[in-house]
C-alpha cells in the first residue's frame, strides 16, 4: 500500500472513529482521542488528517483546526439522548 492509498484508509478510519464517538457522547472527541481510536500517537498526523479532510468538506468545523469539540460531520446530525 503506498502512502496516499495509507492516507486515505486512515482517514475514513478517523471518520468513521468521530462518528461513532458522537453518537456514542453527543459531541466531537478531541485530536488526542482522535489519535487513540485510530493508532496515532502524533497529534501532529490527526491534525493534518483533520486540515485535508476539512479542505475536502468530509468534516467541517466553524473553530481553528485543533479547537477541542468543535468538527461536524456533514450529512449526520447526532443527538444524544438520555
Amino acid at each position: 500500500m503506498n502512502a496516499t492509498e495509507h492516507g486515505i484508509k486512515k482517514r475514513i478510519e478517523i471518520k468513521q472513529a468521530i462518528i461513532l464517538y458522537m453518537e456514542m457522547h453527543g459531541y466531537a472527541p478531541t485530536i488526542r482521542e482522535i489519535g487513540d481510536m485510530v493508532g496515532l500517537s502524533s497529534t501532529f498526523s490527526v491534525h493534518n488528517h483533520l486540515i485535508r479532510m476539512i479542505a475536502t468538506g468530509e468534516l467541517e468545523t466553524d473553530d481553528e483546526i485543533g479547537s477541542p469539540r468543535a468538527i461536524r460531520v456533514p450529512g449526520y446530525k447526532i443527538v444524544k439522548t438520555e
